[in-house]
This record gives C-alpha cells, structure tokens and sequence, in this order.
C-alpha cells in the first residue's frame, strides 16, 4: 500500500464545469490529520479522494497572496498518509542556510537569500548581502517569503514542495514552493526561488 509523506504527489481533479481534469498536487506538511499545499496549487474547483476542502487562498483571488490551501483528510484515507514531525516557527536570522526542496523523493537544495518582510512591487532588487540582484516577478505573495538560491531551475510540478532547513539540530518547515524567478550573484545568472511559510490556522 503507497504511503504518503510530504513531497509526495496525490492525484486530484478540477470541476470546469463541462470537463472534467485530471491533476497532481504536490503535498507541502501533513499535519493532525490535514494536507497543507500552496493556494494556487489547490483552487476552490479542485477536489481529491483524499479529502475535503478546508480552505484555499486559491489563484486570482482577493486571498491569493496568502499561498495556503488546507485538506482535511478523510477517516478512512489517514492509512495512506505518514506524518513528519516539524517545527513551523523558523528563525531567520539573515545567514545563508543551506536548505532542502522535497519533491516526489528528489532532494534539491538552495541558500536563503533573505527574507521579504514588506511588500515589493515588480523590479530589479539588489541585495547588498553578497552582491544578489534578483529579477523580482510575483508580487502577489504576503509577506513574508523568502527568496532562494537554487541549485536548479524550477519547471511546472515543483509549486507545493515543501522546503525545510536544519538549525541548531533541529529540522524546520521553511515553506512552500511558490513559483521561480532569475538573478546574478557577483554577476553569475543564478536561479531564484520564492518560498511562502504555511501559517498553520487549524
């Protein structure tokens, strides 16, 4: 029997109306009982097996910004689901740990760049810290977030990977995989990535 942890794929559907169609979604946190993934991951025409839905911030929405949608797991579904215990209150304290993208049992990694705690609007950002300039394209997350450097280019079916890092021996939920974006570092191209923490409401 498939057991299901966080990274991992569900299958899903989207109500159109007219047609029916089949997708994935890529699970951020299990937690008491309840699937978290990205807002525009899970908008309010989707629906799995799986579960209900909770909530969704959804996509083009008054919400979107928030990134969070939360599934709450049917009773005779928990079997299929194995829960990673996490902490969700990291501490960002402007280094550049080194973090960790899990998806489908791929491991990827980055270094947080820093922390977004105001909104920005679209525009070429520079980081003094280490010489970042940063392409700045989706301005429709709340803050905060957290911009990457990727060791990889982020390509459709990476958005809801869950992010984590390890401080002071201790393993944490950075966030969700939100979208990508580009920028130099000391005037290489590189690969951002924006990351929104889950505020867990439940």
């Amino acid at each position: 029997m498939k057991k299901y942890i966080m990274g991992d794929k569900i299958n899903i559907k989207y109500d159109l109306g007219d047609i029916i169609i089949n997708g994935t979604v890529t699970i951020t946190l299990i937690c008491n009982g309840h699937l978290y993934t990205c807002g525009h991951c899970f908008p309010k025409n989707a629906y799995t097996i799986y579960g209900n839905l909770v909530y969704t911030s959804g996509f083009d929405t008054e919400q979107e910004g928030q990134e969070i949608a939360i599934i709450k797991i049917k009773p005779d579904k928990l079997k299929y689901f194995i829960e990673l215990k996490l902490s969700n209150n990291f501490n960002y304290n402007n280094e550049n740990n080194k973090v960790y993208m899990i998806n489908s049992s791929k491991i990827f990694t980055g270094n947080i760049i820093t922390e977004i705690k105001e909104d920005l609007d679209r525009q070429l950002l520079y980081i003094e810290k280490d010489n970042y300039t940063i392409n700045h394209e989706i301005n429709k997350i709340d803050v905060p977030y957290y911009f990457i450097k990727s060791n990889f280019k982020s390509k459709h079916g990476y958005s809801g990977s869950p992010w984590i890092v390890k401080q002071n021996n201790k393993w944490f939920l950075l966030g969700t995989h939100i979208g990508s974006t580009i920028g130099t570092n000391n005037n290489e191209n590189i690969n951002i990535v924006y990351v929104k923490p889950l505020i867990l409401n439940i």
